[in-house]
């Protein structure tokens, strides 16, 4: 599970990296000859903490979407209908039959524990080994 969103995340990181570059490179060609070269340097530190951000977006909005998929699983575990992922009730309805209760709300802590430590200043690939190990042994 952890090497698939390591894969999604680092597809997503090389893509937003390209089109910021991208970006970079046509405002270097556009004002190169007509600004200092001051203001291309601060352009530059922009991009790269622009790709920074919007890196760290995806990986938590994709770390959002396991955490309530999870979620759509302990609902279908307490018979409840209403689901944030009602096209996948089938698969969760077949997760919550062969897991307890207490396992899926371990596991969703055990995620939730995760988005939160990856909000503070920690290895990413450290916290993501240890984060799904913990939410899918």
């Amino acid at each position: 599970m952890k090497a698939a969103f390591s894969r999604v995340l680092d597809r997503r990181k090389a893509a937003i990296s390209k089109a910021n570059e991208a970006a970079q490179k046509e405002e270097v060609l556009q004002y190169k000859q007509t600004t200092e070269g001051d203001w291309l340097k601060q352009r530059e530190n922009y991009y790269k903490a622009l790709t920074e951000s919007e890196y760290l977006l995806e990986r938590s909005q994709l770390l959002d979407v396991l955490i309530t998929w999870l979620g759509d699983v302990v609902r279908q575990k307490c018979d409840v209908e209403a689901l944030d992922y009602p096209q996948q009730a089938k698969i969760t309805k077949l997760v919550a039959e062969h897991e307890s209760l207490e396992s899926l709300l371990g596991r969703m802590e055990a995620l939730e524990g995760l988005a939160s430590l990856l909000e503070t200043n920690v290895s990413e690939q450290l916290a993501l080994e240890v984060g799904f190990m913990k939410s899918f042994g």
